[in-house]
């Protein structure tokens, strides 16, 4: 679980220690971040996120691990108002996968509410591609800046608090459903329409459709009648959990759906999950209990921006009986 740690006075040498190494990673894509005759990099800013009130400096834990820092204050890069800041943001490299980033960001939002900003460069791929992943989980948009840089500016929603959610969708079927396919946990869109793939970015109805030859679906009656047509079952994994809004990264104490309602009336031939949340909670709550496997398709989130349309749709056409 990731968590924030405060960082104080005693502890700020321990920060600029890091701080230097995460600045000479970065001065690959950053002309002006230049080593001095001593071997550093100067950041000037450092010494006001310890003598300034709107500035803050935390470590980023999960569980007893240090895995990185960020620093946050309140400096707009446009000429709107904004609340807060992301001015770094560092995980180290042998913790880059997993969510990390994605869940400390989450993390600070729940911190400080309102309206949050940061900003990249193209120059840097790994970042540009972090960055949309947090722009298109948090609904942001983007101000190009001078150069290379754009800024991203974004709301941290209300619901942006954890909380116990409870999935509010029965499950779509009939005796004559044959392919089951199950997400991880209803996004808050989702639950507020109570129907699954609700959001307007997720890409769910448009590739299915497209898989199918058929036009997407827009009314809940229509994809209701498009699933069971084609012979599709639809519910996720997740009964109960706590979670920070849609952040899947963020989803704990998980409890599971009980796929039996399924199987005592259609016959699956076939269990995919939509994405690596999915997958990973089926394996760890479901495949023991029904004794299947279930095959991992490419997640249809707009988080998942690496994979367009097109790929989506040539890698789900295996959902087609």
């Amino acid at each position: 679980m990731i968590v924030l740690k405060e960082i104080t006075k005693e502890k700020e040498q321990v920060l600029y220690n890091l701080l230097q190494k995460y600045l000479y990673e970065l001065s690959q894509f950053y002309d002006d971040l230049t080593v001095d005759e001593e071997g550093k990099i100067e950041y000037k800013y450092f010494p006001l996120y310890f003598s300034e009130k709107d500035r803050d400096a935390y470590f980023i834990y999960d569980d007893d691990a240090m895995v990185g820092f960020a620093l946050v204050n309140a400096r707009s890069e446009t000429d709107e108002k904004i609340d807060r800041h992301i001015a770094e943001l560092a995980i180290f490299p042998p913790y880059r996968k997993g969510g990390r980033g994605i869940a400390a960001v989450g993390a600070l939002t729940k911190m400080h509410s309102g309206i949050w900003q940061l900003k990249y460069s193209t120059r840097n791929p790994v970042a540009a591609k972090f960055w949309q992943k947090v722009k298109a989980l948090y609904g942001g948009r983007e101000t190009k800046l001078a150069g290379s840089e754009i800024a991203i500016t974004f709301k941290a929603p209300a619901e942006n608090k954890i909380g116990r959610e409870q999935h509010n969708i029965d499950p779509v079927y009939d005796k004559e459903s044959k392919v089951l396919i199950l997400g991880s946990f209803p996004s808050v869109k989702s639950r507020e329409e109570r129907f699954f793939y609700a959001h307007p970015q997720n890409r769910f109805w448009k590739v299915t459709a497209a898989v199918f030859g058929e036009d997407v679906p827009q009314t809940e009656a229509e994809k209701r009648a498009f699933l069971l047509r084609n012979h599709i079952a639809v519910w996720d994994v997740i009964k109960t959990c706590d979670i920070i809004g849609s952040s899947d990264i963020s989803i704990e104490n998980v409890e599971p759906n009980d796929l039996n309602v399924i199987f005592k009336v259609a016959q699956i031939k076939k269990i995919f999950v939509n994405g690596g949340t999915a997958e990973k909670y089926y394996k760890k709550y479901i495949k023991n209990r029904i004794g299947e496997d279930a095959e991992r398709l490419p997640s249809t989130s707009p988080a998942n921006a690496a994979w367009s349309i097109d790929r989506l749709i040539e890698a789900w056409r295996i959902i087609k009986w």
